[in-house]
């Protein structure tokens, strides 16, 4: 017995069906042998049945081993699936401070560059009020001087 995926299932339905339905046959012929054990024909369908009852147990068995196999299979891919999205959760930690380091310079530069760019404006319009207190004073020197 062999099952994959969604039909697991489906053969567990059929598995616990074929044994119910061994086990009625098993139950009848073992009353009608040890009720009549000198006739042959309840003997033989009374092995008959034993000997189905054990195919069908091994069957059981047999999906049941399968079913754990696969069962510890998926908790090793779980844990494994675990352990790479901690490693995730970790890298994606260290790019969050990166990032937040990264646009913190960014706007903390963004300031300072604002903030130069207006003592530049301060600083070139004092000059041109000086040059030009300058100029005039010049001007109106040359002007008393001539």
């Amino acid at each position: 017995m062999s099952a994959s995926g969604s039909n697991w299932k489906d053969t567990l339905a059929v598995a616990q069906s074929r044994f119910e339905s061994v086990m009625i046959d098993f139950k009848q012929y073992f009353v009608f042998f040890h009720s009549n054990s000198d006739v042959d024909e309840y003997h033989m369908n009374y092995m008959t049945a034993v000997k189905r009852l054990n195919a069908e147990s091994s069957g059981v068995n047999a999906l049941s081993s399968l079913l754990s196999k696969r069962i510890k299979e998926m908790a090793t891919q779980s844990e494994e699936i675990q352990q790479k999205a901690a490693q995730l959760k970790r890298e994606t930690g260290k790019m969050d401070v990166a990032y937040a380091q990264i646009t913190g310079t960014k706007a903390g530069a963004d300031t300072r560059l604002e903030d130069t760019s207006d003592e530049y404006r301060s600083q070139f319009f004092a000059n041109v009020r000086i040059a030009l207190s300058i100029g005039v004073l010049l001007w109106g020197w040359n002007k008393i001087a001539v």
